[in-house]
């Protein structure tokens, strides 16, 4: 039986969270933003869908869609809006989209549960709730919407604290709000809409949250403006140990509410952070003016200390007590204005097998019921892979990337045990080159560069005199037969091959002593380079023997030297070369490393070994032949994956052959492969101009440009 690949106890990352949303509704439609809130009010979540404005000229104002993609959603669900419209925002944002009628069968949105499903005591709560809001009994688990109208009589009560409707409220035709009215409810977060976020959390951001001014938005007679704008203001409060009270409500009615001065106070009293107002009144509609007198209500001060509408921090960081203090005209939209992801987690250590490991581990939500959600796993160990989906789909077949680990989604359970498996970054360059061509093989290149390529003897290469000294004992096999043939051409000879064959086909091994190196410039850098060579099995020592009767000048290994000087063809009896110091050791290639260096495979692996000693999560194929499905084929000098990236690349020996023309062409062979970054290298050192213009090509295709030449790969060159 084959034992497992054991790759060692890596510690898991797990996300719960709900699939989300947000709703797209016809600019100014009243009946659309009710019809939103219904189904938020159902969604675990759904106070922190946004509910975006989409007019008839198929554009999304600036302001909605930096509100989009804050929000971090997974899908759209179009309400009312018009189809083409729709179409449009979603290829903008670049999300999936769905009609609200099919919101519960059809897309990722799909994936999340009922609030009453969150926990056991919600089913508890939520049941009080709707008796308290409507008196129309115990929730029983099936809910319908009414048809929504223009009628702006409660909505900002709607935008508040949500809406719902249940059969009986169905069969009466009534669209129940909860009841923010009654202020106990409303300013402690009691309400329909914030039952939602039970068990909802906030994992991450790069922004905050960090404590600011509590936020009290109030609406006027025409209130739809400030009421989608307040929606979209809470979808991106924060959740965790920071956060920020805000209310929505009606300039007409708060002063008649019994007890809401002494709610405002309790709220306000004993926050802590390093805001200089306790209060931000804020309105679309309502005047400065106006908003004064109702802070002044609540016997709130207005703060005059820093005229600037920014919030500026204090040296104080105590308890808040009264008499508290507020501000008027200032946005607080900027001050929610960051990336965030939402979602419980908790954490494994799981021993990680190649071919399958299974992730076990209990669900940081506790859920009472049917429903669906999402599970995002990440571990260090996931890190190497490029984020494609092919590749997402190697490590768990029903995965895609998220946030640099995989999500998949699954139904609602206390308890999962999901099955992963590591690929090797081999597999997954294999699989990326399918993702790009039709077919593909590696070049002769490219099969010989496979075969020396132990990462850790690639990057001896970089060594300083280790290059220099390969190229200085390769035979030249291909430049030789190249001059013959320019030779005979240049004369107008006939081609001779039998010649050639005869001359060339019994060309002897290049030997050197490690005076004769060429490039190597310090004789001692020298004897360590060939010495090195000897360490990595890719060069032998010996002699060389000079027979005066064949005239054959011959290398002899070490292992074949005898007593007696004897030449290996004619066996007559010589004499090692020599000098005063005593017999003069010689440095010969292996066959491989010497036809591999001929035939200019070694700066490719020379490149690969760079890149290897960036990260060791590196996997470059040092040379591919490409066919794409319109019929053109190419040979692409590196390609495969480096910390994660799929890079592709040219590698030339001769700075002066990226001309413009090869640029281009370089890149844009990158760009086809759906590389991330094109490397262009280059054994010698490389012109600006040329850099310059690679920069400008690389920017146009929309790829990252990575550039090696003779600082990066020979540190012989580039010390001199």
């Amino acid at each position: 039986m084959q034992s497992r690949e054991y790759l060692g106890q890596e510690e898991f990352r797990m996300v719960i969270a709900p699939a989300r949303v947000a709703y797209l509704i016809g600019e100014g439609s009243v009946s659309g933003f009710i019809r939103a809130v219904q189904e938020a009010c159902t969604r675990w979540g759904g106070v922190t869908e946004p509910i975006i404005p989409v007019n008839q000229d198929l554009e999304l104002d600036d302001q909605w869609r930096t509100i989009a993609e804050l929000a971090d959603v997974d899908e759209l669900v179009n309400v009312d809006c018009d189809d083409r419209a729709a179409q449009a925002v979603s290829k903008r944002l670049g999300l999936p989209l769905v009609s609200i009628d099919v919101i519960d069968q059809e897309g990722p949105g799909r994936h999340t549960c009922h609030p009453m499903v969150i926990s056991q005591e919600d089913q508890q709560s939520w049941s009080q709730s709707a008796e308290y809001a409507g008196g129309f009994g115990p929730i029983t688990g099936s809910w319908f919407y009414t048809e929504s109208t223009d009628d702006l009589g409660d909505l900002w009560a709607i935008a508040a604290a949500g809406t719902f409707a249940s059969a009986i409220a169905r069969s009466q035709g009534l669209v129940v709000p909860s009841s923010p009215g009654q202020s106990t409810g409303f300013a402690s977060r009691q309400t329909a809409l914030d039952r939602t976020a039970s068990q909802f959390g906030q994992h991450w951001s790069d922004g905050g949250p960090y404590t600011r001014p509590a936020v009290f938005w109030l609406c006027d007679k025409d209130p739809f403006p400030d009421c989608i704008a307040y929606w979209n203001f809470r979808a991106l409060r924060p959740f965790g140990r920071e956060s920020v009270p805000m209310l929505l409500l009606p300039a007409e009615k708060v002063d008649s509410w019994i007890l809401f001065f002494e709610r405002i106070q309790e709220l306000l009293r004993g926050r802590s952070g390093v805001f200089p107002a306790d209060a931000v009144l804020y309105s679309q509609e309502v005047t400065p003016d106006r908003l004064r007198t109702i802070a002044e209500s609540w016997g709130l001060v207005e703060d005059s200390r820093n005229p600037s509408q920014e919030f500026s921090a204090v040296d104080a960081i105590a308890p808040r007590l009264p008499p508290f203090t507020y501000r008027v005209g200032i946005d607080p939209v900027p001050y929610m204005s960051w990336h965030r992801r939402y979602g419980m987690t908790t954490r494994v250590p799981i021993q990680v097998f190649r071919d399958k490991t299974s992730v076990a581990f209990n669900s940081p939500v506790r859920f009472a019921g049917s429903g669906a959600t999402k599970v995002k796993i990440n571990s260090d160990i996931l890190s190497p892979f490029p984020k494609r989906p092919s590749i997402a789909r190697l490590i768990q077949p029903e995965s895609h990337w998220r946030d640099g680990g995989i999500e998949l989604y699954q139904q609602a359970l206390s308890y999962y045990e999901i099955d992963i498996c590591v690929p090797q970054l081999r597999e997954v360059v294999e699989t990326l080159l399918d993702d790009a061509t039709e077919s593909h093989c590696l070049s002769d290149k490219g099969r010989m560069g496979q075969s020396i390529t132990p990462s850790w003897k690639l990057e001896r290469l970089l060594e300083p005199g280790v290059f220099e000294a390969i190229r200085s004992l390769t035979t030249l096999r291909k430049e030789r037969v190249g001059a013959a043939l320019d030779e005979q051409a240049a004369k107008g000879n006939q081609l001779d091959l039998s010649r050639l064959a005869s001359e060339f086909g019994r060309l002897e091994r290049t030997s050197q002593c490690t005076s004769d190196l060429c490039g190597v410039h310090q004789p001692e850098v020298g004897v360590v380079a060939a010495e090195t060579l000897v360490t990595l099995g890719w060069a032998e020592r010996g002699c060389r023997i000079s027979c005066e009767r064949c005239s054959v000048t011959s290398f002899v290994p070490f292992r074949d030297t005898t007593p007696s000087a004897r030449c290996p063809g004619c066996e007559s009896s010589g004499r090692y070369a020599y000098t005063s110091a005593g017999i003069t050791t010689y440095y010969r290639l292996n066959s491989l490393i010497d036809l591999a260096s001929d035939q200019g495979v070694l700066p490719h692996l020379l490149v690969i070994a760079a890149l290897h000693k960036r990260s060791s999560n590196t996997f470059i194929l040092p040379g591919v032949n490409v066919s794409f499905d319109d019929g053109i084929e190419s040979e692409v000098d590196l390609f495969g994956v480096h910390d994660g990236k799929v890079i592709a690349g040219e590698v030339k020996t001769s700075a002066a052959a990226f001309d413009e023309e090869q640029i281009h062409r370089d890149v844009k062979l990158s760009k086809r492969l759906l590389a991330d970054a094109h490397v262009m290298a280059c054994t010698e050192p490389l012109e600006e101009g040329a850099i310059t213009i690679a920069e400008e090509v690389a920017q146009k295709y929309g790829v990252h440009l990575v550039i090696l030449d003779a600082v990066d790969l020979r540190p012989v060159i580039a010390n001199i």
